[in-house]
């Protein structure tokens, strides 16, 4: 695997593409040389370098991951205040231990709910993020080919 920083320089533009792809449209979600930027091409849509896409996808992944942290946290706090419950009603002897066991049966379907709520919301950033890679791959894949071509049919006339 290339390393990322190779991957941007040897994008292609998607409209040009012998030229290098030195911006990046949020709004058409394609590459865009020196050319179509003068050209304005995208004109009026949010255009962006792709370091500075890599480090938002970066942030935003992150947020994400921050924001289920903060959650599983909560989650294991809930558990633990519960289990405690828990202990001081089976050493009371208390009779409402039917009480608590419905309650607690309540509280995790509850987080079984949301957790799947959040696994869902994580997993469909991230295969919208893979989609998009993996298209941008392939099509350097294809450009990578195509050049190879070039240079051996340009060997091969000369």
């Amino acid at each position: 695997r290339m390393p990322l920083r190779g991957v941007i320089k040897s994008l292609k533009c998607t409209a040009h593409h012998q030229l290098d792809a030195v911006r990046f449209c949020c709004e058409c979600n394609k590459g865009l040389c020196v050319t179509c930027l003068a050209e304005e091409i995208c004109h009026g849509h949010r255009v962006t370098t792709f370091e500075a896409l890599v480090q938002e996808q970066h942030l935003l992944m992150n947020n994400e991951w921050s924001k289920l942290n903060k959650e599983m946290n909560r989650v294991l706090d809930m558990c633990k205040k519960t289990s405690e419950a828990i202990k001081e009603v089976q050493q009371s002897g208390d009779e409402s231990i039917s009480v608590v066991k419905k309650v607690i049966s309540d509280i995790k379907a509850a987080l079984d709910r949301r957790g799947s709520e959040l696994i869902a919301q994580i997993t469909q950033v991230t295969s919208q993020k893979v989609h998009i890679l993996s298209h941008q791959q392939q099509q350097l894949d294809t450009l990578n080919h195509l050049m190879k071509w070039i240079e051996i049919q340009a060997n091969d006339i000369t």
